[in-house]
């Protein structure tokens, strides 16, 4: 009987493909399908994943699914904003600029909204000699940080942030303040000072990634 239910599971999982197979798989869900699949996609990123197929497909589900995408997305959004009101506060205590990386960029950039894109973190880059700033700043709103990013630290090529865990309450995201990209020799290679050159305004001093932002003086093993 468990393996039964496992292999019901994935095969409702696998109109989650992003083609038409996985179209026509979602298509074809009957509603003991939905309540399967949406067991197996609650409490992560999965239910994100699943909105955004339902919209490329043109699926309506059923409406006991649609509430809880429509929740899950609100849930998202709001942590999303209360971080996003938390740096501008920073950014405009310190005078100094930060430049958002990964979720907190794309949710809005390329996701178009913020209840459809999942993240754990709240990622974003700061001039190497703003970093104590910010940190004093995470600090004075309760955050408890991994390291201080003194110059000390910042002067080790392999160390390219620092973690800071919120402090108790709903909806708190925790912060990931970089300095680099990355650690070691590919970080090295990042020009960092093209990337803000080419960045975007993204209100306050907020500032976004424009498209082939990121230049190197060689090959990157990625791009944030």
């Amino acid at each position: 009987m468990a393996e039964h239910r496992a292999s019901n599971a994935d095969a409702d999982l696998r109109c989650l493909r992003w083609d038409a197979e996985g179209d026509r798989r979602l298509a074809a869900l009957t509603a003991d399908d939905w309540n399967r699949l949406a067991v197996a996609l609650d409490g992560g990123a999965g239910l994100s994943l699943l909105a955004r197929r339902l919209r490329r497909a043109g699926v309506e589900p059923p409406a006991a699914i649609a509430g809880r995408l429509r929740a899950h997305a609100m849930a998202l959004a709001a942590r999303t904003l209360q971080a996003q009101a938390q740096l501008a506060t920073m950014i405009a205590a310190t005078g100094r600029p930060a430049l958002l990386l990964k979720g907190v960029d794309l949710a809005d950039r390329l996701y178009g909204n913020l209840g459809h894109r999942a993240m754990g973190d709240i990622d974003f880059l700061v001039q190497p000699d703003d970093a104590l700033a910010y940190h004093a700043q995470l600090l004075a709103a309760g955050f408890e940080a991994s390291a201080a990013p003194d110059a000390a630290m910042r002067a080790v090529s392999w160390q390219h942030h620092t973690l800071y865990a919120p402090p108790a309450g709903p909806m708190r995201l925790p912060f990931e303040l970089h300095w680099r990209l990355e650690g070691g020799e590919h970080g090295d290679r990042i020009d960092l000072s093209a990337m803000w050159d080419r960045s975007l305004p993204h209100g306050s001093a907020v500032r976004a990634p424009q498209e082939q932002a990121l230049q190197s003086r060689g090959s990157p093993s990625s791009s944030k």
